[in-house]
């Protein structure tokens, strides 16, 4: 019985804290926590990577400006040397493209918008003129049947051009 005791004691067991597994199941707070690192990790890797391709591409063009030294600038052509931009520059830089595409997007949802009211328009307009057609009355109050023919008319020319 005490092999059995001291065997339990020695594996060292803890107790379950069921409200610290409660508040990382539930809490809004561990959730916005765990959100921001995950976040944090997510910024640092595109900082990494982007600080790796800087890397290559300085490589690359120191590379390449040796080989134009030695070879005397080939068929006289040599690139410029490329300036590394400021934090603020390239965010300012990123700013800038944000802010273009923001403003096509929205020029093109005023262009969709007028698109739409001059269909609008247009479909209203046929529409009353259908009703005025199919309304018509002879003295009498019998449908005239001129207009009731023109619908019948434009439908058929409708579908003749749809299937050719």
């Amino acid at each position: 019985m005490e092999s059995q005791g001291q065997h339990h004691e020695g594996k060292g067991k803890r107790n379950f804290n069921k409200k610290k597994w409660r508040e990382t199941q539930y809490s809004h707070k561990e959730r916005v926590s765990e959100w921001e690192s995950k976040r944090k990790e997510a910024v640092k890797r595109k900082y990494r990577k982007m600080l790796k391709k800087d890397e290559s591409t300085s490589t690359v063009q120191t590379t390449y400006q040796l080989y134009n030294a030695e070879e005397g600038n080939v068929n006289g052509y040599s690139e410029p040397p490329r300036q590394r931009l400021s934090e603020f520059q390239r965010a300012k830089l990123e700013y800038e493209r944000i802010q273009g595409l923001k403003e096509e997007a929205r020029q093109e949802r005023e262009q969709k918008i007028k698109e739409r009211e001059i269909a609008i328009i247009k479909s209203k307009q046929m529409r009353l003129e259908r009703i005025k057609k199919l309304t018509q009355k002879t003295k009498k109050g019998q449908p005239v049947m001129k207009g009731r023919i023109e619908i019948l008319l434009q439908k058929i020319q409708k579908q003749v051009a749809n299937d050719s």
